[in-house]
Formats: structure tokens, sequence, C-alpha cells
């Protein structure tokens, strides 16, 4: 039972880590702390997300079909965090359309939604007792996972194919 307090409080300390690395991007006025913040952020929830798979797996009795939704969220995070280590260089130097801009931030809204639907589900006495998330919150997170999923393609697009060589846009 110790045990089990501990590993809770870890995921659960790590999903709450990862929404003030996210708060850090979004508030930081310096381009390059701001995309270490993210790509930190991405780090952080990845191994709470992976914690918190490992927990259900060893607990919960349908286990295949209670991390499902997890994975959809794991594989389109991990992509987006490859992608924005992949093209650090030339996002630091506005090198990237205005697009990929507006979907990181679209990307990380969902994933903010994701994780705070995970993180209260967590503290629900079903998923104490069951160590498995309800029907809805499962549905929920893997519609938003989709949608991430979508969401890092267009960002993976925007980056492969749609890279200036410094050109601003001076309509603003």
């Amino acid at each position: 039972m110790a045990e089990e307090l501990w590993y809770s409080s870890i995921y659960k300390s790590l999903l709450i880590s990862s929404a003030i690395s996210f708060v850090i991007y979004a508030s930081s006025p310096s381009e390059s702390t701001s995309l270490n913040a993210l790509i930190a952020a991405y780090v952080i929830l990845i191994m709470g997300v992976s914690m918190l798979m490992v927990y259900i797996f060893n607990q919960a009795q349908n286990a295949v079909s209670s991390v499902a939704p997890f994975l959809i969220m794991l594989t389109s995070t991990g992509f987006i965090c490859r992608l924005l280590i992949t093209y650090k260089d030339a996002i630091l130097n506005h090198q990237v359309s205005d697009g990929f801009y507006n979907f990181s931030k679209i990307a990380v809204a969902l994933i903010l939604i994701q994780s705070y639907f995970i993180y209260s589900e967590t503290n629900s006495t079903e998923f104490k007792r069951t160590a498995s998330f309800s029907k809805i919150t499962s549905g929920v997170v893997t519609m938003l996972g989709i949608l991430t999923g979508i969401c890092a393609y267009i960002l993976y697009t925007v980056l492969f194919y749609y890279r200036a060589d410094g050109f601003v846009s001076q309509l603003s």
C-alpha cells in the first residue's frame, strides 16, 4: 500500500511538473528558454504518462484496453518532442512558417486538456479501486490524443516542407 502511494505521488507530481513547464514555455520572454521549457515539458509528461501506464498495466484487470489512450498520447507527444529537438535551430532562427507556431500552441492546449483529464481521473475513487479510467475519460483522452496526433503530423509537414530562409512577414 505504501509503495502504491509512493508510486502514484511520483506520476502525479510529474504531470504537475509538466504543466508548470508548459506555463514557463508560455510566459518566457526568451525564445531559447521557451523552446527548452517546451521540450522539457514534453519529456516530463512522457515520463509521467509512462509511469502511469506501467501502474495501470500492473494493477488493472483489462490492462491492454486501459492503456490504449495513453499509447496514442505518448506517440503524438514523443513525435512532437522529436520534431522540436530535430528542428530546434530552424525554430530559433525563425526559419519556419507561422503555421508552426499556431499548431504548436494548439498541440500544447490539447495536451494540457488531456493532462487535466488524466490527473483528475487518478484522484477518483474508481481509479483507486480498479486502476482503470472511466469509459468517458478514456474516450475523451483518446479523441484528444488523435487530434494531437493530427496536429503533430501538421507540425511535421510545416517543419519539413515549409521552411524559409529567414524571411519574416511584415504584415503584422
